[in-house]
C-alpha cells in the first residue's frame, strides 16, 4: 500500500487491487464536510449510471460506498497519457478535464474522479 497524492478534499489509499477515498480530516472541519460530499457525489453518479449500458463504461466502477460519505471504494486503475485522453465532447460527464482524472480499466478509459 502507498498513498496517493492528495487532492483538494480527499486522500486516496493505493493498494495492489483497489483505491479507497476519504475525506481529509486534519485541516479543519470545512474540507472534511466538503470531501464527505465528494465521496457522496461520486456514490450519487454511480448508482445513476451503473445499469446503464451507455453510460456505466465510461465511469470507474464503484465496489463499496457507505451512505455518510466517509469511504468509497474503487478497483485499482492503470494510468493513461495524455494522448489517450477520450475527445472532450464525447464524455458523457464533463469532468475535470485533466489526464489523473482519468485510467484503464479492464482494457478502457474510465473517470476515475466524478465527484465534481
Amino acid at each position: 500500500m502507498r498513498r496517493c497524492g492528495e487532492g483538494i478534499t480527499r486522500y486516496v489509499l493505493i493498494f495492489d487491487k483497489f483505491v479507497v477515498k476519504f475525506p481529509r480530516f486534519w485541516w479543519n472541519w470545512f474540507w472534511f464536510l466538503t470531501g464527505l460530499i465528494s465521496n457522496l457525489r461520486e456514490r450519487g453518479w454511480w448508482k445513476m449510471v451503473r445499469d446503464s449500458e451507455e453510460l456505466s463504461p465510461w465511469f470507474c466502477p464503484i465496489l463499496f460506498a457507505d451512505p455518510f460519505g466517509l469511504i468509497v471504494v474503487m478497483p485499482r486503475c492503470e494510468p493513461i497519457t495524455t494522448p489517450e485522453l477520450p475527445d472532450y465532447d464525447q464524455l458523457p460527464y464533463k469532468a475535470d478535464y485533466k489526464v489523473c482524472n482519468f485510467g484503464r480499466y479492464k482494457g478502457r478509459v474510465v473517470l476515475l474522479d466524478y465527484a465534481s
